[in-house]
């Protein structure tokens, strides 16, 4: 029989880490998004207090979570270098795949339950996207956490159950991260650049040594210290620990793997001084591209110097109601925006740079099976080349399967085929049109009580079109 649509299949994706990290409250805004978002299209965003329910630290907030992102459900995932039960927030893709993957990683301070990642949740939802959002132990105070080979793999093992779970777009899987958050975006980049399509890196740590030096925070001065095994200026093997763990021992990889990468820093942060975000913006693009020492030296003192300022030679992807951006400069994949602000975490323009890197994107196989299954599904026919590329193109650019599938239903050439058929006839019909055989007595009857029950035969269509008997037939994915 044939049921309903399958959506599963395994992949080996590429990723969007969605990562932050921690901040004192005293010294920290967040920019979240309203909730009524057209697909393929972020939402607006407005200041919100890290003192209200959509903080910055709070944790143990999963309930919070379930009434704001509904269909969010708490999994676990097991390690695969240790074994470790690594709890996760799950949200499949509302709409039939393959479809992007944003993997949203919680702040330095908290763990997988922080409700500051919820707009994340609430974009993924609206524009069909799956989301996961991993512990990757915890908070950032120990050996195990704070960019260990144990919590960058937690990041890895979340991605590959999300794609084993939901039909995930490999190519379209994207990193982004905020602070602690924006260190292991950039980490991710470095360590694994064939498993993610791009990394967003708002205010991060590039050198956990320097930023020990330049913290004022014992809390943060602590924390990086268990993480190491001690003072990285009193003991060479903590120095070592702290290099490995930083982003500046990977970027080479990143930079020579070609990883698309936005970063964007607040010029007044003190918690994270902005030349961070130079200096991995410098370690990526290389001598070419970087900003002189001088400039990065004033930039670390929160001035701009005035021949940067103003300039905005990059697009930065801020909008009304985002801070002001000062200056923006982009070399090869890598883009770097300093705005007014300070240690902020900004949500529209990173996850703008997703959609265009996506609609701008080659279509995957995936992409192409799934357009090209609907295309034979409606017409019983091999797409021609223009017409496969033309709905490639849409989908890319945020319409939806379901979206197409409505669009071909109306089209004159599937009217002229099933218009004057009634519902029976018509599943019929597109059992022997497409499948070159009569239906089974009960795949007869759920596709025609579907009908008879309201659904669309555009529904149909993508029902058919992403069914396990078409995907063999036609040997895609």
């Amino acid at each position: 029989m044939l049921g309903q649509m399958s959506l599963r299949t395994v992949v080996r994706p590429r990723v969007v880490v969605a990562l932050f990290a921690a901040a004192a409250l005293s010294l920290c805004t967040m920019v979240v998004p309203s909730a009524n978002a057209d697909l393929g299209v972020t939402p607006n965003f407005v200041p919100v207090s890290p003192r209200t329910n959509s903080g910055f630290l709070p944790g143990g907030h999963v309930g919070s979570w379930r009434a704001r992102v509904p269909g969010i459900t708490e999994v676990r995932i097991t390690s695969t270098a240790d074994g470790h039960q690594q709890p996760a927030l799950w949200l499949p893709p509302n709409q039939p795949g393959p479809r992007p993957l944003l993997v949203a990683l919680h702040s330095w301070s908290v763990g997988y339950d922080q409700v500051a990642s919820i707009p994340y949740g609430t974009w993924a939802q609206a524009n069909g996207w799956a989301m996961i959002h991993p512990d990757f132990r915890g908070v950032s105070n120990n050996a195990a956490a704070t960019g260990s080979d144990l919590a960058i793999q937690d990041i890895v093992d979340a991605i590959d159950w999300a794609s084993s779970n939901a039909d995930i777009d490999p190519h379209n899987i994207y990193v982004i991260g905020f602070s602690g958050g924006g260190m292991m975006s950039l980490n991710m980049a470095g360590r694994h650049p064939e498993r993610i399509a791009g990394a967003v890196s708002w205010v991060p740590i590039y050198d956990l040594v320097e930023w020990y030096r330049h913290s004022y925070n014992q809390r943060y001065i602590n924390q990086i210290g268990a993480s190491c095994g001690g003072n990285p200026f009193a003991s060479e093997a903590a120095r070592q620990e702290c290099l490995r763990r930083s982003p500046r021992a990977v970027l080479d990889n990143a930079r020579r793997a070609g990883v698309p990468v936005y970063i964007g820093h607040g010029l007044q942060d003190r918690l994270v001084p902005p030349n961070h975000a130079v200096w991995a913006f410098n370690h990526l693009v290389g001598p070419g591209g970087a900003l002189t020492e001088a400039e990065t030296t004033s930039i670390a003192r929160n001035v701009l110097p005035g021949h940067l300022a103003g300039r905005l030679d990059a697009e930065t992807f801020f909008r009304p109601g985002d801070p002001t951006p000062l200056y923006s400069r982009q070399s090869g994949n890598v883009t770097l925006v300093l705005f007014q602000g300070g240690h902020n975490a900004v949500f529209n323009p990173g996850l703008e740079w997703m959609v265009h890197r996506v609609a701008a994107s080659q279509p995957s196989p995936q992409v192409r099976g799934a357009v090209a299954r609907l295309y034979g599904t409606a017409f019983a026919r091999e797409p021609d080349t223009n017409g496969l590329a033309y709905w490639e193109r849409l989908y890319l650019h945020g319409r939806s399967l379901p979206w197409m599938a409505t669009h071909f239903a109306t089209s004159p050439e599937f009217v002229a085929t099933y218009g004057s058929l009634n519902d029976g006839e018509f599943v019929r019909r597109l059992y022997l049109n497409v499948f070159d055989r009569e239906p089974d007595a009960g795949g007869l009857q759920y596709w025609t009580n579907m009908l008879r029950q309201g659904r669309s035969r555009g529904w149909v269509l993508l029902g058919f079109s992403q069914s396990g008997e078409m995907r063999t037939k036609t040997g895609t994915r």
